[in-house]
């Protein structure tokens, strides 16, 4: 028996360099990189992971491939601040029901300081006068997501999506800091102290997706989910939003 007899002009077994497959394993392999630098005891899982997303569709193509833009609200929990979430997303399918999403996001937050507004008096000279401090955060983040459609080999409909993430973040929201009003014993003026600024930017995590699919046309379909993700550092993202996607 030759290797033909089992599998026609070996289409199971060639598997192409393509870009998206180049950019999940440089993914994976930062992945386990900061796994091991952590000694976080969840290599395994993001092995297993890793063996999912990256391996060829055995079971062959049952229906086409999708990218899609969604845009979300979302409640960054280290220090509740509202803002959103964009992301990008490449759905692959594996079998019909199953599918890898390759996903981009970026996301922004922003909010006062304490108290939120600061009444100074007449007699402090205007270029003396303290202001609220605006927090920001900002971050960009990569995820292969394992997609599991409720609804047997269609594009709509009921689906749920977990995997890991790797997200690089810039906040300006200090981890401890202390206002003090206009009544206090060292200046006339209030005054912010700020005890330690939060410098921990790569950390590993993960994405859990709720979604639900409604088919716009042939080629187009939108969607509506909500997401909750959280990661080494803490910063828990939640939300719901709204996406549109193409057929390729």
């Amino acid at each position: 028996m030759v290797l033909s007899d089992v599998w026609p002009n070996n289409s199971c077994m060639r598997h192409e360099l393509t870009p998206f497959y180049r950019m999940t394993c440089i993914f994976w392999l930062f992945l386990i990189l900061k796994i091991y630098y952590m000694k976080i005891p969840l290599l395994i899982t993001f092995i297993t992971s890793f063996s999912l997303v990256s391996i060829p569709p055995i079971f062959g193509q049952v229906k086409k491939n999708q990218i899609s833009l969604g845009a979300n609200y979302a409640r960054h929990g280290s220090g509740d601040m509202d803002g959103i979430l964009i992301n990008l997303d490449y759905n692959r399918n594996f079998t019909k029901k199953f599918s890898v999403i390759y996903n981009l996001g970026f996301s922004l937050h922003g909010q006062k300081a304490f108290p939120g507004v600061i009444e100074n008096t007449s007699s402090i000279p205007p270029d003396q006068r303290t202001a609220v401090p605006q927090w920001v955060t900002a971050g960009i983040q990569v995820a292969g997501l394992l997609k599991y459609n409720f609804r047997e080999n269609k594009s709509t409909g009921l689906h749920l999506s977990a995997g890991p993430l790797l997200r690089y973040q810039l906040n300006s929201y200090p981890n401890g800091y202390n206002y003090y009003g206009s009544g206090n014993a060292w200046f006339r003026q209030p005054f912010y102290v700020f005890r330690e600024i939060d410098n921990n930017r790569l950390n590993l995590g993960y994405a859990i997706r709720v979604g639900y699919d409604f088919k716009a046309n042939s080629n187009r379909n939108l969607g509506l989910h909500a997401f909750l993700q959280n990661d080494t550092n803490a910063d828990l993202l939640v939300g719901f939003g709204l996406k549109i996607g193409f057929v390729l």
